[in-house]
């Protein structure tokens, strides 16, 4: 959804709350349940993806996250 010339940003931001919330009121306990999995599911593949292990776990020892600085 785009954001209204003349409305601010802070505007915008309550009023994507508000269809957040009103999207919520609306899921059962099943697709709340499933929405929870899928996304621990995409944030623990995105931390594979950045960190080459599963938050919690140790990095390997070659492996130079992107964005550090140390990347060639």
């Amino acid at each position: 959804m785009t954001k209204d010339k003349n409305e601010s940003p802070m505007d915008w931001l309550k009023k994507m709350e508000a269809k957040g919330e009103q999207l919520l009121s609306k899921m059962t306990a099943e697709e709340i349940e499933e929405f929870k999995r899928a996304s621990k599911d995409l944030t623990d593949r995105m931390h594979f993806e950045h960190f080459g292990c599963l938050p919690g776990e140790d990095p390997p020892e070659d492996v130079i996250p992107w964005g550090s600085g140390l990347e060639e």
